[in-house]
């Protein structure tokens, strides 16, 4: 949709390289991105958007790796068909309504 809808930060120890929940990377609120500059989130932001171009995704999920000490935003990889924990203060099904109503609208 040319914009982000919601992040999920994710975490793991510094033994593990993955942050998927389902092998011991952890899911992190929103607070755990506090002490990272907000030049590197706007960064991270505009990089998962036009990852998403580039491949013509309209609706994906992208996996970033931040490097706070470069400032770098570097894509990991992108999931045509991503999943959203349950958990979330995010309605997305809300969401996509609403973004599908309104592109009707504009036709």
């Amino acid at each position: 949709f040319g914009k982000v809808l919601y992040m999920y930060p994710r975490s793991n120890n510094e033994k593990n390289i993955t942050t998927n929940v389902s092998q011991g990377g952890r899911s992190e609120t929103m607070s755990f991105l506090k002490g990272i500059r907000g030049e590197l989130i706007k960064k991270a932001e505009k990089t998962a958007v036009r990852a998403a171009a580039a491949l013509g995704l309209n609706f994906t999920g992208v996996d970033i790796m931040l490097d706070p000490y470069r400032q770098e935003a570097v894509v990991i990889e992108l999931n045509a068909f991503p999943g959203f924990p349950k958990m979330r203060r995010f309605n997305l099904v809300r969401y996509l309504i609403a973004e599908i109503a309104a592109r009707r609208r504009w036709r």
